[in-house]
C-alpha cells in the first residue's frame, strides 16, 4: 500500500496492525518514533472521546492536538516557528498556556467576518480561521459573538489555559466579563460566553499593535470566506508574524 511516510515494509513479516507498528518503528529514528507514539495516543484519545464523552473529533482537531503534544524538535523551522525580534508587540503566553487573538472586519458591501489565530509559548501558529457571518449584528454584538465563536473553537480544538486577546473597546471587554443580566441579544451572547469559557481561560484587552496579526487576517478575510488553516496562516499574514512577537 502507499505510505504517506514513504515507508517500505515487508508485508509477509506481519499479519496485523501491531505487527505493522513493530516493523515500522524499526526503520525510524527517535524523532520518527515520537511521531508514531503521539499518533497512537491520539487514536486512543479519539476513541475514548467518542465512547465516553460522545464527542466525535474531526481530522483537523486530531492534527492540532498532535501538534500540541509533538516534541518541539520534531517541528521544522519555517513550517511552524517564527523568529523573535526586539521591536515587537505580541507577548508570548507563559508555559502551558495558549493565546488566541481575534478580530472582526466589515466590508463595504455589508459582509461581516470574524477571525482568530492561536499560538503557543514559542509563537508557533497552531490554527487560524476566518468566518463569514450570514446575519447582521450591531458592533458590540459582533465583538461579543466573535468572542463566543473563539471560545467554541477553543473547546472544539481541545485548547485549555487560553488567553483570549482582542483590540475591541475596553468597555466591551468589561461587558463580556461582568454583565450577566438583560434581555437584549448582546446580553444573551455575553451569558453564553461566561457559561462556555473554560475556568482556566481569560479575556484580555490589547492595543491594535499587539493584535496586528489578527487585524491583518481580518483585512484579508473577504478573500477566504469560511476557512481553517492548521499550523499556518495565509502567506501575506505570515510575512509580518516574525516582527510581532516579544518574549514573556
Amino acid at each position: 500500500f502507499a505510505s504517506p511516510l514513504s515507508l517500505c515494509i515487508n508485508k509477509d513479516r506481519f499479519v496485523d496492525f501491531l505487527g505493522w507498528i513493530r516493523e515500522t518503528i524499526k526503520k525510524m529514528d527517535e524523532g520518527g518514533k515520537s511521531l508514531v507514539y503521539t499518533f497512537l495516543w491520539l487514536i486512543w484519545y479519539r476513541k475514548n472521546q467518542g465512547v465516553f464523552q460522545n464527542h466525535k473529533l474531526e481530522c483537523h482537531q486530531v492534527l492540532v492536538k498532535m501538534f500540541q503534544n509533538m516534541p518541539k524538535e520534531n517541528i521544522q523551522d519555517g513550517e511552524a516557528g517564527i523568529q523573535q525580534t526586539k521591536n515587537v508587540f505580541w507577548k508570548e503566553p507563559t508555559y502551558g498556556r495558549y493565546k488566541i487573538n481575534f478580530d472582526t472586519s466589515v466590508s463595504k458591501n455589508g459582509g461581516t467576518w470574524i477571525v482568530f489565530i492561536s499560538r503557543d509559548k514559542e509563537g508557533h501558529v497552531l490554527a487560524s480561521t476566518t468566518k463569514l457571518l450570514d446575519f447582521v449584528l450591531e458592533p458590540r454584538e459582533v465583538e461579543a459573538y466573535a468572542f463566543r465563536w473563539e471560545i467554541c473553537l477553543a473547546v472544539e480544538l481541545l485548547f485549555e489555559n487560553v488567553i483570549f486577546e482582542t483590540d475591541c473597546l475596553q468597555q466591551v471587554k468589561q461587558s463580556i466579563l461582568k454583565e450577566k443580566n438583560g434581555h437584549a441579544l448582546f446580553h444573551g451572547i455575553v451569558y453564553d460566553c461566561q457559561r462556555t469559557i473554560h475556568r482556566t481561560s481569560s479575556l484580555c484587552f490589547i492595543k491594535r499593535q499587539g493584535n496586528r496579526i489578527a487585524h491583518s487576517l481580518a483585512s484579508l478575510s473577504f478573500c477566504y470566506f469560511d476557512k481553517c488553516w492548521i499550523q499556518e496562516v495565509p502567506y501575506k499574514v505570515d510575512q509580518i508574524i516574525s516582527s510581532n512577537v516579544i518574549s514573556a
